[in-house]
This record gives structure tokens, sequence and C-alpha cells, in this order.
């Protein structure tokens, strides 16, 4: 006989074995774009800081160049870039840890079994939503590509900080496909997972 799963344990250990290598890419994502955001946010309170310095260094009658007296030139395009690309990751981090806008006020009154399936049809309209925005955000940055444009700061293209797009789409469509998919396969419920539950245990993965 089946053995019910433990709402307990942790995801990875819970999931269906079909999608758990998509869990577990998900899971490198997640380590990614969370280092990604450490390093943009950290390097733009870096350049403001200093920028705001050096645009106040005449008054603070600071010891700096002229060349930099006033603040860098490149820093205010560099900076709305680079809040951009936060923005754009912030809303990528969300899907992940399910805190995107989601208007389930109506689905919670629903049951379990039938509330699964609304989910299911929600996360797919998402996904096809996002894959919309992927088909056209692609060809453009195509279009960007070859046609060169202009540098945001030194070798920097425009088109390669309008990655952003194609990144978070791509990223996000692959995580309303997996949520969807999780909940048209459900929780894995045989005998390897009865000893995967008894591996994690030992392991200390049981949440408390």
């Amino acid at each position: 006989m089946a053995q019910a799963m433990d709402p307990r344990v942790a995801p990875d250990v819970a999931r269906h074995p079909v999608l758990r290598p998509f869990y577990g890419l998900d899971r490198l994502l997640g380590y990614l774009e969370q280092g990604l955001l450490i390093v943009l946010l950290a390097a733009m309170i870096l350049i403001g800081t200093v920028n705001i310095v050096l645009e106040n260094a005449d008054r603070l009658h600071l010891p700096v160049p002229d060349s930099i007296m006033g603040g860098f030139m490149w820093a205010d395009p560099t900076l709305r870039w680079m809040v951009l690309w936060v923005g754009m990751i912030g809303a990528m981090v969300a899907t992940r840890s399910g805190r995107h806008l989601n208007m389930d006020a109506f689905a919670r009154l629903l049951p379990a079994r039938i509330r699964r399936w609304v989910d299911v049809v929600i996360n797919l309209f998402a996904a096809g939503v996002c894959g919309v925005l992927l088909y056209v955000a692609f060809p453009y940055l195509q279009e960007e590509m070859q046609g060169g444009g202009e540098n945001i700061v030194g070798p920097i293209q425009r088109w390669q900080g309008e990655s952003v797009f194609v990144l978070v789409f791509a990223v996000m469509t692959f995580r309303f496909l997996l949520a969807a998919a999780d909940g048209i396969l459900g929780r894995a419920s045989g005998p390897g997972d009865v000893q995967s539950l008894a591996s994690a245990a030992q392991e200390g993965r049981i949440a408390p």
C-alpha cells in the first residue's frame, strides 16, 4: 500500500521523481540569481555613494583629480540599467519563492483537490504569457545585436543590457511550467519515496 507523504518533509524529497532533476536545475538558478542580486546591489551602493562624494568634492574640499571632480559621467546611466536588472531579477526570484503577484483569494475558498487544478490552469496561463513575452523579446534582442547600437558604458553595448528580458522571461516560463507539471503529477508516493523519507530523517532534512 502506498504510504502518505509527510507534509513536513523538505520539498526536494517530496517531489515527483520525474521532476526532481528540474527542481535541481531550479535550485541552481536560484543560487545564481541570488548571487547576481547581491553583486548588483553592492555595486549600486558603491557606485552611488562614490559618485555622490565626488559630486560634492569641491564643497567638502577633498583632494580629487579635476577629471573626476563632479562625479563619473558613466555613473547615472549605469545605475539606471542596474536598477532595471535588479527589478527584473527580483521578479524572477519572486516566481521561485511563490511571492509573485497572484490573485488567489477565490481559489483559497475551494477544496484542496479542486484548488490544485485551478493552480495548474493559472500556472499554465502565466507560462503562456511569459512565453509570449519571451517570443517577442528574443527577435528584438537579435535585431539589436545585428544592428550594433550604442554602448551603455565602455565596451558594454545596449543589447547586453536588454538581454535581461530574455533571461528573465525564459526562467519565469520554465518555473511556471514546472509548477504546472508539479500540480499535474502530484507528490511522489511509492516505496522509493518511503526510503527517501527515511534517509531525509537521518540527514536532518525534516522541516520543523
